[in-house]
């Protein structure tokens, strides 16, 4: 799809990737492009938001992706691959809250194993522990920017959450607390 790159995730063992491109339509609307290097394809999907990354408890790769449902955005996390004889991951749906369910995801960060944090256009930045199955904190970033784009390192204490006006946010969800 054409349009504008605005997130790459690869997996801890480099053989997923996925690519966030938004259309170059004023509707906003993004699609991810999932690719696995052992398998040699790729695929399409309609998203506003991807990460793929290591689920430690249960030895499998999987996916989260934020996608609009028909009450709004939800994040939707799914098994990619896993280790042999390894549990299998349950997938799991998760609804954004109903004060945001319309405001799009723009990233999906991972900063503690099994913790995902979505964070939408208008600031809006939710928590989810996929071991509990429930999204854990919720808050709002300060002022009323747009926000573009988001990004982690292991080991790095905080997200930076980047706006359309380069102000640049860094926050931390540890312990399912959400701080600026």
């Amino acid at each position: 799809h054409a349009g504008q790159v605005v997130d790459i995730q690869v997996s801890n063992d480099q053989q997923w990737f996925t690519v966030v491109v938004r259309a170059p339509q004023t509707d906003g609307k993004q699609h991810v492009q999932m690719y696995s290097v052992a398998r040699g394809v790729s695929s399409v999907q309609e998203a506003s938001a991807a990460a793929v990354y290591d689920y430690t408890s249960k030895s499998c790769t999987v996916m989260a992706l934020a996608a609009k449902g028909p009450n709004g955005y939800r994040l939707l996390v799914a098994e990619l691959a896993t280790t042999p004889g390894a549990p299998k991951f349950e997938r799991l749906a998760l609804e954004l809250p109903s004060d945001s369910s319309y405001s799009m995801p723009v990233c999906i960060l991972q900063q503690d194993p099994n913790i995902l944090t979505v964070v939408t256009e208008q600031g809006n930045v939710h928590v989810a522990d996929t071991e509990a199955r429930a999204w854990i904190a919720h808050g709002k970033l300060p002022g009323d920017e747009t926000i573009f784009t988001g990004a982690t390192s292991p080991g790095f204490k905080h997200l930076v959450v980047i706006s359309t006006q380069g102000t640049v946010f860094a926050v931390t969800t540890r312990g399912g607390n959400i701080a600026q």
